[in-house]
C-alpha cells in the first residue's frame, strides 16, 4: 500500500517495493503531487488516495482496467461487495436513491468510456427534473448529493483497478447561491424555549438539550443515563441512534474521533434533567416493573431497551412550531445551528465551537457558520486552537556536513527503521517519524553509524506561509527572537518561510 506524506504545499507518495531474492530492500518509488487548489480538504484526501492507487499500480505494472464493464454492472457489484463494508446502512439507503437517478442516464456507458461532459450534461438535465413530492425542480442540494455519490462509487472503481482515474472529478459546480442554514435568532430561540415549557417534560428535555449543547438529534436519542456526570455537569456523547426504513433502530459509534466528546450543561439544565430522571424512574417502575438503570436510554421506547426514533422528535417539533405560530421552515437540526450561532454571538472562538459540535476540523465549522462569525465579529482563535495547523511529529536530524552520505541509502535505512519520510536540507538530513517512534528510529540510525544532531518531538506545519516583504520578515524574526529569549517559553514553532 502506498503511503502519502505532506511536504509543504505538495505531497510525497512513496511505494514500498519489498525485498529482492537476497533479502535486500528494494529502493522505494516516490512521486510528488500537487492537488488542485479549488478542492476542499475532503476532496483533497480522496484525490490523493486515487493518485496513490494509480502510482502504485504504475510501479507494480498492474494490468489495465477492464474494458467491457458498464457503470450499471459495476454499481451492482459495488452495492453487493463494496459498500456494505465501507458505509453505514443509512448512507447506503441515501445512495440508492441517487443511484435510481444515475442509472437511466449513465448506466449503459462502459466505465472506461465515461467522460467529464457526460456528467456535466447529466447534472444540467437533473436541474430540469420536477420532484414528484414537492412539484418543484430538484434542489441544488439534491444534485450535489448525486455528484458526491458518483464520485464515491467511481473512486472505489479506481481503487479496485476498474478505472485508471475518476472521470467525475471536478465536473460539478454549484448553480445559484447557497442558502444560509435555517437558524432561529435569539428572539425566536427564546420563544421556542418558552413554548417547550408547555410540553411534556420528555420533549422539553430533549429539545432544550440540543439547544444547550448543539448535539445532533441521533446523538441525543443515543444518550444513556450513565453518560451524565452530575458532579462535573457534563455529558459524554459517544453513540448515535440510527433508523433505516424497514429496519429496527440501532445504535453505532460516532463517525469520527471528534464525534466522541464531552459537552457541559448549566445548573438550570441539571435541574430539568434530574426532574426528568424522576419521571423516567416512575414510568419504568409502573409499566416495566423494574428499576431505572444507568444503562437505560434517556429517551427510551417504553417496554423495550431501545432508544426512541429520531423522526418521532422531528414530527413533534413541527407540531410545536405550528401550535405556537413559530417559523415552519425550522427543524430539529436548526436547533443545533441555533446553538452554534448563540455560542458565536456570545464570543466563543471557532476551535471551541468545533469541539462542542463534534466537527473534525475547525475549518468545517467556519465553512458552515462563516456568516455567523461575520455578523457577530466572532473570534477565530483561542489558546491551543492554532495547533490544528500543525502535526505532532518525531524529527531526527542527521549530520551530513562532509557530504558523504548517499540520500538513497539514508532513506532505505530510515524507512527500515520505521521512519515516515526523509528530506535533504543542506548539510543535514531531516527524518520524520510518528511521535512514539522517534526514540526507536534514533537508536536504529545511531547503531548504523549515523551522527545525530537532534532527535525530538516537534510540531510540524501542515502548510507554510511565504513572507516577501522585508519589513514583515524583520518583524517576524524580531518576534521569534523575543520568544526565544523569554525564559517562560519552552518551545517555539511557526509556519512562515521566506523566498
Amino acid at each position: 500500500m502506498a503511503s502519502i506524506r505532506k511536504r509543504g504545499s505538495s505531497y510525497l507518495i512513496v511505494v514500498s517495493m519489498g525485498y529482492d531474492y537476497n533479502g535486500k530492500r528494494i529502493k522505494p518509488q516516490q512521486k510528488t503531487v500537487h492537488p488542485p487548489e479549488e478542492l476542499t480538504p475532503r476532496q483533497v484526501e480522496k484525490w490523493l488516495n486515487e493518485q496513490a492507487v494509480l502510482f502504485e499500480r504504475e510501479c507494480r505494472h498492474t494490468p489495465q482496467p477492464i474494458q467491457q464493464l458498464t457503470l450499471a454492472k459495476y454499481i451492482d457489484l459495488w452495492l453487493t461487495d463494496i459498500a456494505p463494508d465501507k458505509l453505514a446502512k443509512s448512507t447506503i439507503r441515501r445512495d440508492r436513491q441517487d443511484i435510481e437517478r444515475i442509472l437511466p442516464a449513465l448506466g449503459h456507458y462502459k466505465l472506461t468510456e465515461l467522460r467529464p461532459e457526460h456528467f456535466r450534461n447529466f447534472y444540467a438535465e437533473l436541474r430540469k427534473v420536477t420532484s414528484i413530492e414537492t412539484k418543484k425542480p430538484l434542489s441544488e442540494y439534491t444534485i450535489e448529493g448525486v455528484h458526491a455519490t458518483l464520485c464515491s462509487i467511481l473512486s472505489d472503481a479506481v481503487e479496485g483497478g476498474f478505472l485508471s482515474h475518476n472521470p467525475a472529478w471536478r465536473t460539478y459546480r454549484y448553480a445559484g447561491r447557497k442558502c444560509e442554514k435555517k437558524i432561529a435568532d435569539e428572539e425566536t430561540a427564546q420563544k421556542i424555549i418558552a413554548a417547550l415549557e408547555g410540553e411534556s417534560i420528555k420533549y422539553e428535555t430533549y429539545f432544550k438539550l440540543i439547544i444547550a449543547t448543539g448535539m445532533r438529534r441521533g446523538e441525543c436519542c443515543g444518550l444513556k443515563w450513565c453518560d451524565i456526570d452530575w458532579e462535573q455537569r457534563s455529558i459524554h456523547i459517544c453513540r448515535n441512534a440510527v433508523k433505516v426504513t424497514d429496519e429496527e433502530i440501532f445504535v453505532k459509534e460516532p463517525k469520527t474521533r471528534a464525534g466522541d466528546r464531552y459537552v457541559y450543561f448549566s445548573a438550570e439544565m441539571e435541574s430539568l434533567l434530574r426532574e426528568y430522571r424522576q419521571e423516567c424512574a416512575y414510568i419504568t417502575e409502573t409499566y416495566d416493573r423494574r428499576e431505572l438503570t444507568a444503562d437505560d436510554f434517556l429517551f427510551r421506547r417504553q417496554g423495550a431497551q431501545l432508544p426512541m426514533t429520531p423522526t418521532t422528535f422531528t414530527y413533534r417539533f413541527k407540531l410545536i412550531l405550528k401550535k405556537n405560530g413559530l417559523p415552519q421552515e425550522l427543524n430539529v437540526h436548526s436547533l443545533r445551528h441555533t446553538a452554534a450561532s448563540l455560542m458565536i454571538a456570545g464570543g466563543t472562538d471557532v476551535a471551541t465551537v468545533a469541539g462542542i459540535l463534534g466537527h473534525s476540523q475547525p475549518s468545517t465549522t467556519l465553512d458552515i457558520y462563516t456568516h455567523a462569525f461575520d455578523k457577530n465579529n466572532g473570534n477565530m482563535g483561542a489558546a491551543g486552537c492554532v495547533s490544528w495547523s500543525f502535526d505532532r511529529k518525531g524529527v531526527i536530524v542527521i549530520n551530513n556536513e562532509d557530504g558523504d552520505l548517499d540520500e538513497d541509502k539514508v532513506m532505505e535505512d530510515a524507512l527500515e527503521a520505521g521512519a515516515e519520510d526523509i528530506e535533504a536540507d543542506g548539510d543535514v538530513f531531516s527524518v520524520s517519524t510518528a511521535p512514539d517512534d522517534v526514540t526507536a528510529v534514533a537508536d536504529y540510525l545511531t547503531s548504523h553509524g549515523y551522527e545525530l544532531l537532534s532527535a525530538q518531538v516537534e510540531m510540524v506545519p501542515q502548510t507554510y506561509i511565504k513572507l516577501t516583504d522585508e519589513g514583515d520578515i524583520k518583524n517576524m524574526q524580531k518576534m521569534l527572537d523575543m520568544f526565544e529569549d523569554n525564559d517562560d517559553v519552552q518551545n517555539v514553532w511557526h509556519n512562515w518561510e521566506q523566498d
